[in-house]
């Protein structure tokens, strides 16, 4: 969770106290200035990390997968986790069983990679959730 989430919740008033030991800090759109916001989705020119168009690890590195939009983006694509691909999810191992060097669970983060087990099936997207 982002410390903005934490302060969210404690805004609330429903947590007396909050513990930000371990919040995860916000780089999406870190120094990128106005263009960041005004131009993301219409500017050709600059690459932006936060909105790569191509199958591969969503921005936080949470799973695998690839440009999707939703009704408060305005059209915009951004790199999300497939449904089905959510690297924290232990349940994803089973829809996932042809790829055995993947590893899904807690400690389980998308990497950028093309490791596959022996006999297993490569993708070729170039990302997979792994141990760290």
């Amino acid at each position: 969770m982002s410390e903005l989430n934490l302060r969210l919740l404690a805004d609330t008033h429903w947590y007396r106290k909050i513990n930000t030991d371990n919040v995860e800090p916000i780089t999406w759109g870190k120094d990128k200035k106005c263009g960041f916001l005004k131009n993301i989705c219409y500017d050709t020119t600059t690459t932006y990390e936060e909105f790569k168009f191509q199958i591969g690890c969503s921005f936080h590195h949470e799973g695998v997968g690839g440009p999707m939009s939703d009704p408060y983006m305005d059209g915009c694509l951004f790199n999300a986790p497939f449904r089905d691909y959510v690297c924290s999810d232990e349940e994803a191992r089973f829809y996932w069983l042809g790829n055995t060097a993947q590893f899904f669970g807690a400690k389980s983060k998308c990497f950028e990679s093309t490791v596959v087990s022996e006999g297993g099936v490569n993708f070729n997207w170039g990302a997979a959730c792994h141990r760290y």
